[in-house]
């Protein structure tokens, strides 16, 4: 499976060249990108399901909060996407429904997705960085690196500048044909990464806890059928709420083969809820925290006091 740095050398934007300047010795690490998606496959491989949170972040006053748009995306009958980290644009996706269109499968959708960021995370560079430090686009920047028109100097620090640019946005795309169903990652350090096995996957900074919880039904969420995946999906995404930078909303999305590709509604999501919390264990009552507290070690003045011989 090629990494991050191997499409960047394939790229046309960036070549062996850039990659080289870009990532040293060194392999690109994983970004933590903001709040969460969860995906898996169910069914016998013939479904998967997607999760995702709601949170908008705003780094520069330090605020988090649910927002009001859904983070899943059905970008053509057949494929939903789900993003975790700085949101695609309306134009971002409009370029990858007209892709899908063409080629509406899993793998093909993450290719164009990988082949979008790229072009993004490319002009982002030369907006940020090289226009303004060395008024050149990517490619005239290429080329006065190799003719030595800038001294070592500042093409070190061009690069170190770019360096500090990430790709800040990771996807999961859920695609299903006349025969299965297949998901798919989209993220660093691996850029486009099948999840056929295990069969589930999450990015975002709650994908450890979800996958924690997922872990647990490793032998046999495959297998399982729909309605028990997308409740054990739930429970993922509940386990990652446990980090307080997690949006506490939930979006849902299912796709079948054979079946109407469906992103469950308000009423379904509560339904969830309610078994979940139903399943959760009870609070103590009083008479338990009573009978616990006397198997607890006493005080010491109060062991005193139970051993001292009352006055005559």
């Amino acid at each position: 499976m090629k990494n991050i740095r191997q499409l960047f050398e394939e790229s046309e934007c960036f070549g062996k060249a850039g990659a080289d300047a870009l990532f040293g010795d060194a392999e690109a690490d994983t970004l933590p990108v903001m709040t969460v998606c969860i995906g898996a496959l169910c069914d016998g491989g013939k479904s998967a399901v997607l999760a995702a949170d709601r949170q908008v972040s705003f780094p520069a006053f330090g605020l988090r909060a649910d927002g009001s748009d859904c983070k899943i995306a059905q970008v053509c009958p057949r494929v939903f996407l789900a993003a975790a980290g700085n949101p695609p644009s309306n134009s971002f996706l409009k370029s990858i429904k007209a892709d899908t269109l063409s080629h509406p499968s899993a793998p093909e959708t993450a290719k164009s997705i990988f082949s979008a960021l790229v072009e993004l995370w490319r002009r982002r560079v030369e907006l940020t960085v090289l226009l303004r430090y060395s008024g050149r686009t990517y490619p005239q920047f290429l080329e006065a690196c190799s003719r030595k028109e800038l001294p070592e100097e500042i093409i070190k620090d061009i690069w170190e500048k770019i360096k500090q640019i990430p790709i800040d946005t990771a996807f999961l795309v859920a695609a299903a044909d006349e025969e299965q169903a297949e998901l798919y990652a989209v993220a660093e350090p691996d850029g486009s990464k099948p999840l056929d096995s295990p069969g589930f996957g999450a990015i975002g900074i709650g994908a450890q806890l979800a996958m924690t919880e997922l872990f647990q039904h490793q032998q046999h969420l495959k297998q399982m059928d729909v309605p028990s995946a997308v409740y054990a999906v739930y429970e993922a995404k509940k386990a990652a709420d446990r980090d307080l930078r997690m949006g506490k909303a939930t979006d849902m999305a299912v796709i079948s083969v054979g079946k109407e590709a469906q992103l469950l509604d308000k009423t379904a999501i509560e339904c969830l809820d309610r078994i979940y919390q139903s399943k959760r264990p009870p609070a103590l009552t009083e008479s338990e925290k009573g009978a616990i507290g006397a198997l607890l070690p006493k005080p010491a003045g109060a062991a005193n006091e139970a051993g001292r011989s009352p006055s005559p």
